[in-house]
């Protein structure tokens, strides 16, 4: 699935992006048009799409309307912002597109959410030298609306990325067999076979890069640069003990309350009250809970990137890293022994540590905020 990218080129520069890969372009823009940069790029949304038949390059809605629709209005172009390569021969809706309106998708990089519980995580998936990455896609045109419009193609994701998601959009590269074959305007006959063969998703580890991004991207109102910066370790700890105690705040009359309480009950028990040592035992869980989700907890103020070519339960910290899926990659019984059962201690160990440096940090600048 692919359902948010960036795009950090106006529609003034964007075509002089395409000299790194020496494509001829021709912009196709009406008088006064244009287009600013957007790094939440959503369906509805116009993105700019490239074609090889012209060498156009042109602007359009993203959510594929067939030419064929009747009422635009009622089409519900939620439900084809993506089309998944496996049915491209098999769907009226993707056939003649497939067949003769293939096109590319110039992107900065796209996002994808990962699903640990009931949260998500959105990452972000690059090129490493920050040069325009290319999805394959489809375009249609309904002429009585004079509407352009395209989707982006999806295929399973590769091993690499099956940790991210089950589906990744297809990223062709100038020069390559795939971009050759998919843009090539004189190939007007697909079987299903030879779509999956040429046009399957892959993860080029030495070009792409992946770590994780602000959760300020899901809201399609969130604009700018500091949406695909980078989230450091350090600063999403400080942000969840801060949520933390937020969450942990009472009202004036509530705590006082709860304070009566405490002290009445221990006038005639020695005992601590049940509902309050039930509490401490939760927070104590919880806070267990959140040091052993930490990933790849080494190092104070690490890039909190994933590497796409480790394995999946080398990425999750001490919680998961002596499951037996890791025995079964590694060749090894199961045991708590060894250089990655040792690597594992010293990880955790560091996360404790730094997750508690930074909750006294906390502490004693709110303290000095409040004797000012």
């Amino acid at each position: 699935m692919c359902g948010r990218y960036a795009l950090a080129f106006d529609s003034n520069e964007i075509a002089a992006q395409f000299k790194a890969y020496n494509l001829e372009v021709r912009p196709e823009l009406a008088k006064d048009e244009y287009h600013s940069r957007s790094y939440n790029v959503a369906p509805t949304n116009d993105g700019v799409v490239y074609r090889t038949k012209d060498k156009e390059l042109r602007y359009m809605k993203w959510g594929l309307v067939p030419h064929w629709t009747e009422n635009v209005s009622e089409f519900k172009t939620y439900r084809t912002f993506n089309a998944r390569l496996e049915n491209l021969q098999e769907s009226r809706m993707w056939i003649q597109c497939c067949n003769r309106k293939r096109c590319a998708i110039p992107i900065s990089g796209y996002y994808e959410w990962k699903t640990q519980g009931k949260a998500k995580y959105p990452y972000y998936i690059k090129r490493k030298d920050n040069k325009l990455m290319f999805l394959a896609g489809m375009y249609d045109y309904v002429e009585k609306e004079d509407l352009w419009t395209y989707t982006i193609v999806t295929a399973e994701a590769p091993h690499e990325l099956s940790w991210l998601h089950a589906r990744m959009p297809i990223v062709i590269v100038p020069g390559s067999d795939a971009w050759d074959a998919w843009m090539n305007p004189k190939k007007v006959e697909w079987s299903t076979n030879g779509l999956n063969s040429i046009c399957a998703a892959h993860y080029d580890n030495n070009a792409l890069t992946i770590y994780r991004v602000s959760e300020d991207v899901g809201k399609v109102q969130n604009n700018g640069e500091h949406l695909i910066k980078p989230i450091f370790r350090e600063d999403r700890i400080k942000a969840e003990i801060r949520r933390e105690d937020e969450s942990n705040e009472l009202p004036v009359e509530e705590e006082y309350e709860r304070d009566q309480t405490f002290k009445d009950e221990k006038k005639g028990s020695s005992k601590v009250p049940e509902n309050l040592e039930k509490e401490a035992k939760a927070a104590k869980l919880k806070e267990e809970a959140s040091v052993k989700e930490e990933d790849n907890p080494s190092g104070e103020n690490e890039l909190y990137e994933e590497k796409a070519d480790q394995p999946k339960h080398a990425l999750r910290g001490a919680s998961r890293g002596q499951k037996s899926s890791m025995n079964e990659d590694t060749g090894s019984e199961s045991n708590k022994t060894g250089p990655f059962a040792t690597r594992i201690r010293k990880n955790s160990n560091g996360a404790k540590r730094l997750r508690r440096d930074i909750k006294t940090e906390l502490k004693e600048a709110s303290a000095k905020k409040r004797r000012k």
